[in-house]
């Protein structure tokens, strides 16, 4: 037997329609400011953009409601019109904050699911393992 081609070797030729090779890459926002090595070290040890759009999205709405709340009853503070006008910017960014925790909550929601048909197939399937699993998911006493 020889290690050679054979009469079929040409059907392992890796070939590849328009558009159905990979399709991964690493985005990598550079906009010819600031240094790409920063921005990267970043994002990967502080937050992702995301992240931190999020934490300054939810910081933003936490003091609106703040200084809404300070505002007295009856007074013509502009920051009590906010809940008056639903095209105001900070008004704007309180829905979008409410639509985002409404999307976690339903990830959460389904992971958990997801989570609780595993178990419950696994303690069907292998009850021993099913009890090794519990058992590590258990929290440990201090």
């Amino acid at each position: 037997m020889s290690n050679g081609p054979t009469w079929f070797s040409w059907f392992t030729v890796p070939i590849f329609a328009p558009l159905s090779g990979s399709v991964t890459q690493r985005i990598a926002p550079i906009f010819g400011r600031g240094d790409a090595e920063i921005e990267a070290d970043v994002c990967l040890n502080v937050g992702s953009y995301g992240r931190q759009l999020g934490i300054v999205s939810e910081a933003v709405d936490a003091l609106a409601k703040r200084l809404d709340a300070l505002a007295p009853d009856g007074s013509d503070s502009r920051f009590a019109r906010v809940a008056d006008d639903p095209n105001d910017p900070v008004r704007r960014l309180h829905r979008m904050v409410e639509q985002v925790m409404a999307i976690k909550e339903r990830h959460r929601a389904s992971a958990k699911g997801e989570a609780l048909r595993a178990l419950e197939r696994l303690k069907a399937v292998d009850p021993d393992a099913y009890e090794t699993v519990a058992a590590e998911l258990r929290p440990k006493d201090p």
